[in-house]
């Protein structure tokens, strides 16, 4: 009678305290399920949880909750097996019927299982759609974000007109700033149509002062030509001087046909560009300033007609012409293209020479 009393308070405390646990509690959660997206509503969520993270932890909470029911209704179903072998028909029959009853509520429990752990199976796999949607989202934000950089940094900085080629012709002025022609100087007077200025800058500094206003600099080649096909009479043996550019020995009987000075300076340039927006993502400018260089090469070159051949040779005038040069610079421009003027505030020829010349020179300048 006392193992009875016992079995039944057993069942009472154990079927007390299932109905107990799976009674209602104050930190209730609810589940709304749509196409893709679980939303967990509950006072225990922490505020850094994502909803389906907590879903996960929340479902896996109570599988480990129904599995050990169903460990604590074994070790009763033992019980209650061990019990039935000592009692008599009428105690077994209520046993047998309270250990069915044991046995559906295990099968409700497997059932809960399975459908939690199916739960947990498409969550984790929106989790991993979703982390894979977002490196995919993140990384076109910061691709975005690259271009819109490289867009503002390309809108802000500040690109002036210096490096590119410049092509024109080129000649002199004298000391009174008049330009050469037969009248002034006969025997310097350059041929217009075959004396040209080629200028290749090769590279180009920028400094921004505003939006539309900086400083622009860098390093260019600059050759010149000056062409020489009528001269006065002299005898051939005229000592070369700055007079007349005539040579020092030239060939008995042949006639002079040409005379070329070469020059050949390495310049840097210090501008101030002004730029307008013109037409459609043009830009009109005007830039202005100075320049120095380095002379590297100065030659005389004559062409002469002997018995009908053409003679040439050459003589180096790097003691008649200044090592140096500084002057003024201007451009105006739209684009690529623009029109440029130089004039040499220095000599051409050293101050112990004469006549005092200042080279001058227009033209065409295409930028890179």
């Amino acid at each position: 009678m006392k193992k009875l009393i016992l079995l039944l308070a057993v069942i009472f405390v154990g079927t007390s305290i299932m109905s107990y646990a799976d009674g209602p509690v104050k930190d209730t959660i609810k589940i709304y399920s749509g196409d893709k997206t679980i939303i967990i509503v509950s006072k225990s969520k922490k505020n850094n949880e994502s909803d389906l993270e907590f879903g996960k932890k929340t479902f896996q909470n109570k599988i480990d909750q129904y599995k050990a029911r169903i460990d604590s209704i074994d070790q009763i179903i033992d019980s209650l097996t061990e019990a039935m072998e000592k009692t008599n028909d009428t105690t077994q029959l209520s046993l047998r019927k309270r250990l069915s009853e044991l046995r559906e509520q295990q099968a409700q429990y497997r059932k809960m299982i399975s459908a939690l752990q199916k739960g947990i199976s498409d969550i984790e796999r929106q989790l991993d759609e979703m982390e894979s949607q977002s490196e995919v989202g993140h990384n076109e934000f910061e691709e975005n974000q690259e271009k819109v950089v490289k867009r503002h940094y390309k809108s802000k900085k500040f690109k002036g007109h210096w490096s590119g080629i410049e092509f024109g012709p080129n000649s002199f002025l004298t000391q009174h700033q008049a330009i050469i022609n037969s009248s002034n100087n006969p025997a310097l007077t350059p041929e217009l149509n075959k004396s040209f200025e080629f200028c290749f800058n090769s590279l180009e500094g920028n400094v921004k002062i505003f939006n539309f206003l900086g400083l622009v600099s860098g390093i260019g080649l600059q050759w010149n030509n000056y062409k020489y096909e009528t001269f006065p009479t002299y005898s051939s043996s005229y000592v070369l001087d700055l007079d007349s550019l005539y040579p020092a020995n030239q060939p008995d009987g042949s006639t002079l046909k040409q005379i070329s000075l070469k020059t050949f300076y390495v310049n840097v340039p210090l501008l101030i560009e002004l730029q307008f927006p013109f037409g459609s993502g043009n830009k009109f400018y005007v830039n202005f300033g100075g320049y120095a260089g380095l002379n590297v090469y100065s030659k005389l070159k004559f062409i002469y007609n002997l018995s009908g051949n053409k003679v040439k040779s050459k003589e180096n005038v790097a003691k008649m012409v200044l090592p140096y040069h500084y002057g003024l610079t201007a451009r105006i421009g739209i684009d690529q293209v623009q029109l440029f003027a130089n004039y040499s505030l220095s000599p051409i020829f050293r101050s112990n020479q004469n006549p005092v010349l200042y080279p001058v020179s227009v033209g065409l300048h295409v930028n890179f």
